[in-house]
């Protein structure tokens, strides 16, 4: 046999193992495969849900995901290990994303669709608690607060502070490049003001809470700045204010709004003493 035929021979002869060889793997990879499914199968049918979804994981290790419906067969799993532990919400998130079970998976489990009546019942009492629930925390939290951020305007007068007093503030907020109005409210104890809301939009966007720093044993007689609007007595060579460290009248009214009946009354004594 001269050195041509044999390297043609020993070409045919690597090709045919390769063959023969890729074909074993993709057997053996194929019968690793039944069997991992097959076990899977078994653990669902003795009710080990968390076996069965390991045995779903291994086999997307091996490069299958969807083999047989294992996603549908594995979410029917999680629903049902939820539901065991307590977490209707969580079995019933895993079964409303099963939006058309296969024949296959009905035929072995019959019990399916009977288990997702129950969950879907369970889960509708469960929701309606749980928003009861809410609700009471929401008002509990209302009625035995302060007023917080994010609150609804609507309820300002709703907490254990009781109504703020009648002279409602005003400047305003930029928010998006947009200008909104703002709303004050001051609530008082003997004249002293002890917390702050400011809304915007319809919610408190911001509070003040100075209950702790200021001594309410006694009654407020005539003291702070007086509103020009009242009186119109300002004095323009005296400025308690300091009004020079301001740049505009929008800064100085936010540290000194206590003093004044509304913004326009703090731009005028901004204008003056300026």
């Amino acid at each position: 046999m001269n050195k041509r035929k044999l390297i043609i021979s020993a070409i045919v002869i690597a090709i045919t193992s390769s063959v023969t060889w890729n074909i074993y793997t993709d057997y053996r990879h194929d019968k690793l495969v039944e069997e991992t499914y097959n076990n899977a199968l078994n653990y669902i049918s003795e009710e080990n849900y968390a076996a069965a979804v390991n045995a779903f994981h291994s086999l997307q290790s091996q490069g299958e995901y969807d083999y047989r419906e294992q996603q549908e067969l594995c979410i029917f799993c999680r629903a049902q290990l939820s539901y065991a532990s307590g977490d209707i919400e969580a079995a019933h998130k895993y079964l409303k994303s099963i939006t058309s079970p296969s024949q296959q998976m009905n035929d072995l489990f019959p019990e399916y669709e009977d288990f997702k009546s129950q969950v879907d019942e369970e889960y509708s009492i469960h929701m309606a608690e749980k928003e009861k629930e809410e609700k009471r925390a929401y008002e509990n939290r209302i009625k035995n607060g302060v007023p917080y951020v994010g609150m609804p305007e609507s309820r300002i007068s709703d907490t254990s502070l009781g109504a703020p007093g009648s002279d409602i503030r005003h400047n305003y907020e930029c928010i998006n490049g947009k200008q909104y109005r703002a709303n004050l409210y001051d609530f008082k104890v003997n004249g002293h003001v002890v917390f702050t809301a400011r809304c915007v939009q319809g919610k408190v966007f911001q509070v003040w809470d100075s209950r702790d720093s200021v001594d309410t044993s006694k009654p407020v007689k005539n003291g702070g700045y007086t509103s020009s609007k009242k009186h119109h007595s300002h004095e323009k060579k005296s400025d308690p204010y300091n009004v020079y460290d301001y740049s505009d009248p929008e800064d100085f009214y936010e540290d000194n709004y206590d003093d004044f009946w509304d913004f326009e009354d703090a731009e005028d004594y901004y204008n003056e003493h300026h």
